[in-house]
């Protein structure tokens, strides 16, 4: 199998024929997300999100942030996270601070806590691992779905996160051809990559469908959101927003910036696109529309003239490089 998460084919073949999950959503392959019906505080579901991450401390902070990410835009209220670290007998407790110290500073802007934690020095381990579980409720179960003639929003960057992995871990080889300070440039502080705000402004259009841009890229997370909701796609690349940063590290370690992690960022379907970007813009925060929902099958890319369809989630471009 290819490195990264398993294909949504196997998933479909394997996963789901050999386990039993509790419901279907629990099976949710796009949304790694579970639901259960409750009564907690007036509150009717809980939704559990799991994720792995491991490498530099950014990206064992990715998990974390991963995990919170998906509950803010259910438009759920985090009640906390189980963690599970493994790390190389040979780590320290210095080394384990800092990336306990690294995660505070994520859970504080999410407003969440931990509700258990599970430490383990192992042999076979060579770099940090971590899994958590983050655990929240919301009022209701509703999930709007993308609808022929919806906007698509982009919300943040392509390739935020990756881009700012790749600046730390490629720093020397990158410095061959880009400037420190440009290379710095693209760097991003983990709690940064937290979409609260954007979310919350996000989900007060009723018929909002958001989804986080994590593993795959901006391509990986339009093919989900379309083939979740069984509509098509006209994207405009050039309306899509990146950084210029990204760009240059990608062309020199020759990568696709749409296929590049961009946690931290958001692609929103809804009527009104252009109010959603006011509202955001009113805040600081700057967005875009990029394309428009069809109701056709076809997921294309457009540049100018030139159309392209966008294909099955490839691996993350990041695996290339870790």
């Amino acid at each position: 199998m290819k490195i990264g998460s398993i294909a949504e084919n196997i998933y479909n073949r394997t996963v789901k024929k050999e386990l039993s999950f509790v419901n279907d959503k629990c099976a949710d392959f796009r949304r790694n997300c579970a639901f259960f019906d409750a009564d907690i505080q007036g509150k009717n579901i809980i939704i559990t999100n799991t994720r792995s991450s491991s490498l530099s401390m950014m990206n064992c902070t990715l998990s974390i942030i991963s995990s919170l990410n998906e509950l803010i835009i259910q438009g759920a209220e985090p009640v906390g996270l189980n963690i599970n670290l493994l790390m190389s007998e040979k780590y320290s407790e210095e080394k384990m601070r800092k990336i306990l110290a690294s995660i505070e500073e994520v859970l504080d802007k999410a407003d969440a806590k931990v509700l258990s934690f599970h430490g383990e020095n192992a042999s076979y381990i060579k770099e940090p691992v971590l899994t958590c579980s983050a655990i929240g409720y919301k009022k209701k179960n509703t999930m709007a779905v993308a609808k022929p003639g919806n906007d698509i929003v982009m919300i943040g960057t392509a390739g935020y996160a990756g881009a700012s992995i790749l600046a730390i871990k490629e720093r020397e080889n990158l410095l061959k051809r880009l400037p420190a300070d440009y290379i710095d440039g693209a760097v991003v502080k983990p709690d940064g990559l937290i979409v609260k705000d954007e979310a919350a402004l996000a989900i007060k259009s009723d018929d909002a469908c958001i989804y986080h841009v994590s593993e795959g890229g901006v391509y990986a997370t339009l093919w989900n959101m379309a083939s979740e909701s069984r509509v098509g796609l006209d994207i405009y690349i050039k309306k899509i927003p990146i950084k210029q940063e990204t760009v240059e590290i990608c062309n020199y370690l020759d990568l696709n910036p749409y296929e590049l992690m961009s946690e931290g960022s958001l692609l929103v379907s809804l009527t009104d696109g252009q109010k959603l970007v006011d509202s955001l813009l009113e805040k600081g925060i700057k967005s875009a529309i990029i394309g428009k929902v069809t109701d056709s099958n076809d997921k294309v890319i457009i540049n100018e003239d030139e159309r392209k369809f966008i294909t099955k989630p490839c691996p993350d471009e990041l695996f290339k490089y870790i």
